[in-house]
């Protein structure tokens, strides 16, 4: 096994042991240092003289230049760019074995950008590792970026698109987290929402049910059950209103919106967390699936049902991948070597799903001390296909799919990975 990568095509678990409570230890927003890995990063004012410069095959087809950019008056010393393929080989078919098993062909390494969200344009919306946490930058490409004017004061921590392009990010000022929307692309910013210490976990902390835009909040101040909001508005964003509270629980992890049923799916953590349904617009909330093997933070809808894996860190609570089908059964799918934060319906067909090595927890096979990426072509069969060492074994290593672009590629962020660091993959995953 080497420093920076370890994986296997096959992973064997002890068998899962009976439900029972998961004791408190999720820390979900852990992952990112606060240090800065050594950037590497295209500046706005070299893009033009980088237009015509050979690129890895795709990476620029078809995607247009990001438009004229506001001056960076700040520019720092230009390095040698973003890495070609990658930095952490992923794991590869095995030789002489059958060629329809998923796999994944990392095309860019990206460690001087923190990745907070892609809108429905394809456009990157990310922070400069060691820069202003007020200044937004982007890309169309995962290549060269453009800087956006600052939101002075604000730190952006979270972001969420929106189907038509308002973006809404969770900011902190003064040490208070503040919701801040922007309907231009991020080119200005206004405070909609005080959230105090509440805030958003992850980019599905924002969910839309037909014209509606909800906010379940997540909060880390006390370890006892709070009252948690979930929060509508009915103008994209721009006002805000209280849907329900929800008593018993600690905080939410996300959303999920079921346009076709008319549903929204609140996923709440901890040991009281549970998947909750409401069919009437979030005014009213039902458990479907308990802890512990309800303690989700993120799902897809499939035509089989929801999809997902599940967040346990102690025995017996082992996470795995579960469907849930018609009639609100759980079906067990695959055991997991880590919790999960994270899962992505691809574009083009098939699923990818991440897990998270926590600096806490008994769940782990003995000698795994990785963070996990798992693919299927269907959501029914499972395989790994990328694994990343932690680097600091008291920080979260990660590695997670919230995002995919146009054409079809896939944004893979990583947190804390042996001789790598922090930072996100452009690959291309083939999932027949």
């Amino acid at each position: 096994m080497g420093p920076a990568l370890r994986g296997v095509w096959a992973l064997g678990l002890a068998t899962l042991a009976a439900a029972c409570g998961i004791p408190e230890g999720h820390g979900a927003d852990g992952g990112f240092p606060d240090g800065s890995p050594q950037a590497i990063v295209v500046r706005a004012q070299d893009a033009a003289a980088d237009d015509d410069a050979d690129l890895p095959d795709g990476l620029d087809a078809g995607l247009p230049d990001a438009g004229p950019q506001p001056p960076d008056a700040s520019r720092p010393p230009r390095d040698a760019g973003p890495r070609f393929p990658d930095a952490g080989r992923p794991i590869d078919r095995p030789d002489g074995g059958p060629h329809d098993l998923p796999w994944l062909e990392v095309q860019l390494t990206d460690t001087a950008h923190r990745l907070l969200g892609v809108d429905p344009s394809g456009t990157l919306f990310a922070l400069l590792w060691g820069g202003d946490p007020s200044q937004l930058w982007t890309s169309r490409d995962a290549v060269r970026w453009f800087p956006r004017p600052a939101f002075r004061g604000h730190e952006f921590l979270r972001m969420a698109a929106l189907l038509d392009g308002v973006l809404l990010a969770d900011t902190t000022i003064a040490g208070s987290h503040v919701l801040a929307r922007s309907d231009d692309h991020g080119q200005t910013w206004s405070e909609v929402l005080p959230l105090g210490d509440r805030r958003m976990l992850q980019p599905r902390s924002v969910a839309e049910l037909r014209g509606t835009v909800f906010l379940a909040e997540y909060q880390v101040a006390s370890q006892e059950p709070v009252p948690i909001h979930v929060w509508a508005s009915e103008d994209r964003g721009a006002t805000w209103q209280v849907r329900a509270t929800l008593e018993g629980y600690r905080h939410a992890h996300g959303l999920l919106a079921d346009p076709l049923a008319n549903e929204l799916w609140a996923f709440m953590g901890d040991p009281t967390g549970a998947m909750l349904r409401s069919a009437d617009a979030g005014a009213t909330w039902s458990v479907v699936v308990p802890a512990p093997w309800g303690v989700v933070v993120d799902a897809v809808l499939t035509p089989e049902g929801l999809l997902f894996g599940t967040d346990g860190l102690y025995v017996p609570a082992f996470p795995r991948i579960e469907r849930l089908l018609a009639g609100d059964q759980v079906r067990v799918l695959r055991p997991l070597p880590a919790p999960s934060y994270s899962i992505d319906a691809v574009r083009g067909g098939g699923y990818l799903l991440g897990t998270t090595h926590e600096a806490g927890g008994d769940i782990y096979p003995p000698g795994d001390d990785a963070a996990h990426l798992f693919a299927s072509p269907d959501g029914w069969s499972w395989t790994e296909v990328l694994a990343y060492d932690r680097a600091d074994p008291a920080e979260y290593g990660r590695l997670d799919v919230y995002w995919d672009l146009p054409d079809g590629r896939v944004l893979v962020e990583f947190a804390n990975a042996a001789g790598l660091g922090t930072g996100f993959l452009v690959a291309r995953a083939v999932l027949r």
